[in-house]
C-alpha cells in the first residue's frame, strides 16, 4: 500500500465515540524495503533475474569483460547484495563477456588499433621507441600495428587472437608495443 495510506482503524478503537472525538487510525509507511539477493556463482542472467523479480524488484543487465568469471555467467549486482532498497528499484546484474579477444590488427594506424583494442576492454597500449622525423611540409611516417603472440613457453611468434596476456606484444612500424595490464 503506498505511504499516506489509511491501512486501517486502530484495533482498540470502540465501536462508538462521541461526536469530536478523535478516531484513530493506522497509516501506511509504504513498502517494505526489499534486500537485493544473493546471487549464486556459476548462475546466468535468466537465474540472476528470476532472484531480482522473486523480491519485487527490476532486473537491468550490464555486460563486462572479466578475467575470473566465465562468459554468460554473472558477475555480481549494483546495488551489491544484501543491500536494501525500496521495492520496485532497478538492481542491475553484471555478466562476464569472459576474457576479451584480441583482433587482428595488422596494417592499422597505431591510433586506429589502439581504438579496435580498447572497444574489446584492452586499455593501456604503449609503443616503445621513437617516430620517424618528418621534413618540413611532410607529414610524419604513418605507423601501423603488426600483431604477434606467443604462446605457452614456447619463443616462436605466432599471428593468433588471444586473451590479452603479459606475452602479447603489437609491433608499432619497428618499435614494439606491449599492453600494460
Amino acid at each position: 500500500m503506498p505511504a499516506g495510506s489509511i491501512v486501517g482503524l486502530d484495533p482498540a478503537t470502540p465501536p462508538q465515540l462521541a461526536k469530536g472525538d478523535a478516531v484513530n487510525v493506522i497509516v501506511s509507511d509504504g513498502p517494505a524495503p526489499r534486500t537485493v539477493p544473493a546471487i549464486a556463482a556459476n548462475s546466468t542472467f535468466e537465474q540472476a533475474v528470476a532472484a531480482v523479480t522473486a523480491v519485487q524488484l527490476v532486473p537491468a543487465r550490464k555486460d563486462e569483460f572479466s578475467d575470473t568469471v566465465a562468459e554468460g555467467q554473472v558477475i555480481g549486482t549494483e546495488p551489491p547484495a544484501g543491500t536494501a532498497v525500496a521495492r520496485d528499484s532497478t538492481v542491475t546484474i553484471i555478466v562476464s563477456k569472459g576474457l576479451p579477444t584480441i583482433p587482428d590488427v595488422k596494417g592499422q594506424s597505431l591510433q586506429d588499433a589502439a581504438a579496435q583494442l580498447a572497444s574489446r576492454g584492452l586499455l593501456g597500449l604503449r609503443c616503445a621507441g621513437k617516430s620517424r622525423p618528418h621534413r618540413h611540409g611532410h607529414e610524419p611516417a604513418r605507423r601501423h600495428a603488426r600483431q604477434v603472440g606467443h604462446s605457452g613457453g614456447g619463443s616462436s611468434p605466432r599471428a593468433s587472437y588471444q586473451p590479452l596476456s603479459p606475452t602479447t606484444t603489437l609491433h608499432c612500424g619497428g618499435f614494439a608495443a606491449t599492453s600494460l595490464f
